[in-house]
């Protein structure tokens, strides 16, 4: 055996506690679904959700900001017991300039994602 036992008493930055007080927020969420015919179905999808992460708060770990979502997916049943869904999503979060006050850490964060998302949904 390679290992008896993992300490981590000597690790101190592991054992470490971050406040994040984090703020009430909100979020708006509107979706479409547009029936082709049996076979196809079409969806899109818009999101605006606010931040919780207060601007003393934010940090590298939590570069949170305001952000739109712009969703698109199809849906193809190829059988009664087969059909795949593609879905993909647009995450653009506004540019934001915060400092982390307990560390004395400022930053500015601009963050935008790609989302790709594939299902395969069998029934028996």
């Amino acid at each position: 055996m390679l290992f008896r036992s993992f300490n981590l008493e000597n690790f101190e930055s592991l054992n470490q506690k971050s406040a994040r007080e984090y703020v009430n927020a909100f979020a708006v969420r509107a979706g479409i679904r547009y029936t082709i015919d049996e076979k196809l179905k079409l969806r899109l999808g818009l999101a605006y959700d606010q931040t919780p992460v207060a601007d003393n708060y934010l940090s590298p770990d939590m570069p949170d900001a305001d952000k739109m979502v712009f969703a698109c997916g199809i849906s193809y049943l190829f059988s009664q017991h087969f059909e795949v869904d593609l879905g993909y999503s647009f995450e653009n979060q506004k540019e934001r300039e915060g400092t982390l006050a307990s560390e004395n850490f400022e930053g500015t964060y601009k963050t935008k994602q790609h989302i790709l998302g594939l299902g395969i949904n069998l029934s028996f």
